[in-house]
């Protein structure tokens, strides 16, 4: 067993949950494929949908840059609660102050946020989504759209009883969407507006996909007249869809720290 002497943090949104670390001073080359699947091994490792590194700014106008990692080792350009999770863990480590805006990076561009506020180890953050894509309808009661990750939009007449992960599991695989496939959000229309998603990389349902409310409020404002802003309630809690312009929404929800590792060994 090794001590790699890296601390890290656990960290959910809305359920979805990530382990972070701060590599500004250390190599990331450590993180490969391998590692990566250990940490968020639920049974061997410490668990999680993720992994985030909070890494030094690719540009001048940035505090931090941003670097996510699925569950299965694979690199992903963008994810909504993710997101929301470093800007809280940027602000622990005293890089941000909360009421201010601010941006970092990731690799689908440069994101703006803030933090509304701090209640002990809960925040409130808004950050934005790049909508990388014009929404394709492929039937009556699907669409297509990029928001930072590609993404499946599917509506149902009950989410609650829908079988996600094997519907799922058919759809992301699906060749109409390469060989790098989409992550698959069904969603019901109701009194509340409900949302499970399957997600790549993860190859699962998650509790919560940042990416994937967006997606899915993109569709119903421009196919169903629903005005911003939006609420849509994942397993894992609620989140509100505002729209900043036809290329930009904005995500806010909470961010909450689980616990803090000084020392792994695997």
């Amino acid at each position: 067993m090794i001590n790699h002497n890296f601390s890290f943090y656990k960290f959910h949104g809305a359920g979805n949950d990530f382990i972070l670390s701060d590599t500004r001073d250390k190599s990331d080359s450590l993180f490969d494929s391998a590692l990566i699947k250990k940490l968020c091994d639920r049974h061997l490792g410490i668990g999680a949908d993720g992994l985030i590194l909070l890494a030094n700014p690719n540009n001048n106008s940035s505090i931090f840059s941003m670097i996510y990692y699925n569950y299965d080792g694979s690199r992903a350009i963008m994810c909504g609660n993710g997101a929301r999770c470093i800007c809280a863990f940027a602000n622990l480590l005293n890089l941000i102050d909360v009421g201010k805006y601010f941006n970092f990076d990731a690799d689908d561009g440069i994101h703006n946020a803030m933090i509304f506020n701090r209640l002990e180890n809960n925040w409130d953050v808004e950050i934005s989504i790049n909508v990388l894509s014009q929404i394709t309808r492929i039937d009556e009661h699907s669409f297509f759209v990029n928001t930072g990750v590609p993404h499946l939009i599917k509506f149902v007449e009950n989410v609650d009883l829908l079988d996600v992960y094997n519907e799922g599991k058919i759809l992301r695989f699906s060749p109409d969407f390469g060989d790098d496939g989409a992550n698959v959000n069904f969603v019901e229309l109701g009194e509340k507006i409900k949302i499970r998603t399957y997600e790549r990389g993860v190859e699962d349902e998650t509790f919560a996909c940042g990416t994937g409310i967006c997606a899915a409020a993109v569709v119903l404002h421009n196919f169903f007249n629903k005005a911003f802003p939006m609420n849509i309630s994942a397993l894992g809690g609620d989140l509100q869809v505002n729209q900043l312009n036809d290329n930009i929404l904005l995500l806010r929800g909470p961010a909450t720290l689980v616990f803090k590792i000084e020392n792994f060994y695997l």
